[in-house]
């Protein structure tokens, strides 16, 4: 099924982002979001809060999928605790997928119709080799 929804976007994180933008994309059509977050899925939580924001975002169904910005590093929410507050909100772990991967894969599943739980188990599903995953 070659079915999917272009409609997501795939965010940066740099020091000063706001996440107000998130919202913007989302009041513009956005159906699903990928971040770049710092190292291992780090992300703005003092003053400018990602986490918040990808809490609400999440309470509206749109899914947001955090993927690191390192070439040779893999996305861990569990290692520190702002990545585990963003797991908390519901925030999806790209873990070692590349941007390109996590983008083609969240447009097929929202061009699947896949709800927020769906996305969350087919992001912990290695299809054609794109992901490495834990076993234990």
């Amino acid at each position: 099924n070659t079915d999917i929804d272009s409609n997501v976007s795939l965010v940066k994180l740099f020091p000063g982002f706001d996440p107000k933008l998130l919202f913007a994309m989302v009041d513009s059509g956005c159906q699903g979001i990928v971040i770049e977050a710092y190292g291992l899925g780090v992300m703005n939580f003092i003053r400018r809060n990602m986490v918040a924001a990808i809490g609400k975002l999440i309470r509206q169904g749109i899914p947001v999928i955090a993927s690191s910005q390192c070439l040779y590093e893999r996305s861990d929410l569990t290692k520190y605790e702002v990545g585990r507050e963003a797991l908390l909100e519901g925030a999806i772990s790209a873990c070692d997928m590349t941007s390109e991967s996590a983008i083609t894969k969240l447009m097929w599943a929202l061009g699947q119709g896949m709800n927020l739980h769906e996305v969350a188990d087919f992001f912990n599903t290695d299809v054609a080799g794109e992901v490495t995953l834990k076993t234990n």
